[in-house]
């Protein structure tokens, strides 16, 4: 496995890093998604440029009705069998989780619990598939949610999340990033 950093093309090659190892939260469940969050260890030091830059962790929960940004690589619909060449990206806005619960009561196996976050703006827009792992971001640059599951391509259901203040502690302590 490599991740590629700093392009926002598949055509266009960024600068590639091989993984030395992936640390999977201790308490993962794939049952439920439970704990969905993962450290990638790379090879070496990223280095930083115009195009590769860090993100601050959040250190506080999203609030709900909070402006945010979901990018990735993933299908654009059900019916599009080809992933996009181009990075997409979606302006979103997070619901509470009293909400996001509501709207998911009649699903077996899936639950969204305290650290989970949800987006929902409308219908047709969201996160679908091959977009997992992919950042949640606010306006001003903080990496607030990582996408984990939902109903593939924004029908009708609100996209759920890791919410990154809930892991902030287990990340810094592997890691030592603050």
């Amino acid at each position: 496995m490599v991740a590629v950093l700093g392009s926002l093309s598949k055509q266009r090659s960024g600068t590639y890093y091989e993984l030395k190892d992936i640390i999977v939260h201790p308490n993962y469940n794939g049952w439920n998604q439970d704990n969905d969050i993962a450290i990638l260890w790379l090879q070496k030091s990223i280095r930083f440029s115009s195009t590769v830059f860090p993100v601050r962790m959040a250190r506080d929960y999203a609030s709900a009705n909070m402006a945010v940004l979901a990018s990735g690589w993933g299908l654009s619909s059900v019916s599009t069998a080809a992933q996009p060449d181009v990075l997409q990206y979606v302006s979103l806005r997070t619901i509470d989780n009293t909400e996001c619960v509501r709207r998911f009561t009649n699903l077996e196996n899936r639950s969204v619990t305290p650290t989970n976050l949800c987006t929902y703006s409308r219908t047709s827009q969201g996160t679908c598939m091959g977009d997992s792992g992919g950042p949640l971001v606010t306006v001003g640059g903080e990496l607030v949610g990582l996408v984990s599951w939902g109903i593939p391509c924004a029908a009708g259901y609100p996209d759920v999340y890791v919410r990154v203040a809930s892991y902030r502690s287990w990340v810094t302590a592997i890691t030592s990033v603050h």
